[in-house]
């Protein structure tokens, strides 16, 4: 099972930083990350969403990405993470 502990430990393995810094992102993504619903990325604060794609790109974090149409015409994209 993983815990907030455990991803903060991957977290600081593959990225480096303090167990403070590890632990910070590790909470952060598992509060966005964690919920059953989706988000809109533009929800999400930009130093989170970056943290948010590199846990992504570095196999960390499964998440889903949909694109959707917003009422001005816009898309935005949601997030769904696992």
């Amino acid at each position: 099972m993983i815990t907030i502990p455990k991803l903060a430990k991957a977290i600081q393995k593959r990225f480096g930083g303090t167990e403070a810094e590890a632990l910070a992102e590790a909470r952060m993504s598992w509060g966005t990350s964690a919920s059953e619903t989706s988000s809109s990325t533009n929800a999400i604060l930009p130093d989170d969403r970056k943290v948010l794609y590199a846990l992504h790109d570095a196999g960390l974090l499964q998440s889903f990405w949909e694109t959707v149409p917003l009422l001005d015409g816009r898309n935005c994209v949601s997030f769904t993470g696992n």
